[in-house]
């Protein structure tokens, strides 16, 4: 596919794009991973508050040399992701494929809505696998040759996520009174999880094939719809806006729908993750810790021109982990009626959590 720079390190580079001026935002609390690394408990505290709130914050990756590492490794996966939308043909990229389980999003190249001459005209992603690379669930498997070539950087990658993943999930168990080591047996790195890494590129609205398909048709509607990662944890580095939440008092039209009116956006910041968690917690913690509900759309004014590319880093249990509350003073017990529920692992509530947001988003329309 021809060189892509990864060697050397410019940040001035990568520093996001402001927003522009006007649009309503939120604020994301902003965390300290030096603090939490030294284990400073008004740090963690402010991490458990926020994620029994929203589940969403900014991770400050600059006063540690692990997040410092991370963050520059993160910028050359942005762009080893653009330069591969570009170069690499159509039949090379749907070449890397997905499982065959539908909606199942760890490993291969996706593309939502495709047009005939190749362009994604929502999003696309190349998902390198964690379970392939450290698990070896699939003897034999190879990243494609363009991909290849950097496996070592996406490996020191979703290790160094980890550790940050490890830490987040720690602050929970401390604070929840669940026995030491839960969270570490219950996500193990080189276990089957189906957890990832992946780099998302958004194309610019003005990528337009067919008449239907025009700018403004292409700006009116989400890039990804509003849905809950179904994960324990997800952080994300993004140089564009695009992201948006609800806000914490959101009148909703349904339990995932938000009146448009809600929704904020939140403003890249370099050198940040953006931290949130899944649907996997609140069933561990019987909903005190709460899932983030989040939505992607074009980028405002003329940064809907730009290019966007994100880099997502996901953390799921392992997949026989069955999906119940863990049992402490600090988390609310079953009721009956759940208690009466089948038990699912982590494998089988998954793939029913995707499975029903799919089977609802096509009768709504949004995925043909």
């Amino acid at each position: 596919m021809g060189s892509v720079e990864v060697e050397t390190f410019n940040p001035a580079e990568f520093n996001p794009v402001p927003l522009p001026e006007g649009l309503p935002t939120y604020d994301l609390p902003k965390i300290s991973l030096a603090k939490l690394i030294e284990g400073d408990k008004a740090e963690a505290k402010a991490v458990f508050d926020v994620c029994a709130r929203n589940g969403f914050f900014y991770l400050n990756l600059m006063d540690h040399p692990l997040g410092r590492k991370l963050w520059e490794n993160g910028c050359k996966a942005r762009n080893i992701g653009q330069h591969a939308a570009a170069t690499i043909p159509l039949e090379e990229k749907k070449a890397f494929l997905m499982r065959p389980q539908a909606g199942i999003l760890d490993r291969g190249f996706s593309s939502s809505t495709r047009e005939s001459e190749g362009i994604a005209k929502f999003v696309e992603s190349f998902n390198i696998p964690r379970d392939e690379l450290f698990a070896k669930t699939t003897p034999g498997w190879k990243l494609p040759s363009w991909l290849e070539e950097h496996e070592d950087l996406f490996k020191e990658m979703q290790t160094d996520a980890y550790a940050i993943e490890q830490i987040i999930l720690g602050i929970f168990e401390r604070e929840l009174e669940i026995e030491a080591g839960t969270m570490a047996k219950t996500h193990q790195f080189d276990a089957p999880t189906y957890s990832f890494l992946r780099i998302l590129r958004y194309p610019p609205a003005g990528t337009v094939v067919h008449a239907e398909d025009s700018k403004e048709n292409i700006r009116s509607r989400p890039r990804v719809f509003a849905h809950r990662d179904v994960v324990s944890i997800a952080m994300l580095f993004t140089w564009v806006s695009g992201l948006q939440i609800p806000v914490p008092d959101a009148e909703m039209i349904d339990s995932e729908t938000p009146t448009e009116d809600s929704w904020r956006w939140i403003e890249p910041k370099a050198g940040y993750l953006m931290v949130n968690l899944g649907d996997a917690m609140p069933v561990f913690t019987n909903g005190v810790l709460k899932s983030g509900l989040h939505r992607v759309v074009t980028p405002a004014g003329d940064q809907s021109n730009l290019d966007r590319v994100s880099v997502l880093f996901t953390g799921r249990p392992n997949w026989e982990v069955p999906m119940v509350p863990f049992v402490t003073p600090k988390i609310p017990p079953q009721t009956a009626e759940q208690a009466a529920k089948p038990v699912e692992t982590c494998k089988e509530w998954g793939d029913n959590v995707i499975k029903a947001y799919y089977i609802d988003n096509v009768k709504k329309g949004r995925i043909r």
